[in-house]
């Protein structure tokens, strides 16, 4: 019954702490078109330090809508229904430039990080019709790393961000193992 209770408190309640981003830690482009080999237009919005210079790659591409951000309400920000429906063992933090299943783009600027976050096929203001965990998927993923937006004219360090497609045999780790 505790159990029950507590889920049910989650679900009205998220254990979340959502934070507004201090004016000038990143430099924001939103809705940058990156083509991919087909012609499909993805969008992904970048995020980098106030700064000149190369940094490394926080890469996440997911279905999720890069735009689905935190919304602030009367009560404090609405947050996405996955923090309401899984049990978090704590608080957890981000700032307002979060979506889910996304990196916090404030965190990993102010550690020297540019992050790109893209809708992927179909999803979001993405192009295109959606195949979820597929050889298209792992493609489009592949040319998102390959192009021009990640790299803005300088190749830099890439991380793979995102769990939701590792199990799979189409998962980022082949999308990245293609790179070497």
């Amino acid at each position: 019954m505790r159990y029950a209770l507590s889920r049910l408190r989650s679900l009205a309640i998220p254990q979340t702490k959502v934070y507004e981003p201090p004016h000038g830690t990143q430099v924001i482009d939103r809705d940058v078109a990156v083509s991919v080999r087909d012609g499909t237009v993805l969008r992904v919005n970048l995020y980098r330090p106030p700064r000149e210079g190369r940094f490394p790659v926080v890469l996440s591409a997911h279905p999720y809508g890069k735009d689905r951000l935190p919304v602030k309400s009367l009560f404090g920000h609405k947050v996405s229904i996955q923090y309401r429906m899984l049990r978090q063992t704590d608080q957890v933090r981000f700032s307002t430039l979060t979506g889910w299943e996304a990196p916090d783009p404030v965190w990993w600027t102010e550690r020297g990080y540019a992050v790109v976050n893209c809708d992927l096929r179909g999803a979001g203001n993405s192009g295109g019709r959606g195949s979820l965990i597929s050889d298209q998927e792992g493609e489009d993923v592949y040319d998102l790393i390959e192009g021009p937006v990640p790299n803005r004219g300088a190749p830099a360090p890439l991380v793979c961000w995102g769990f939701r497609t590792w199990p799979s045999r189409n998962g980022r780790w082949r999308r990245c193992v293609r790179r070497v």
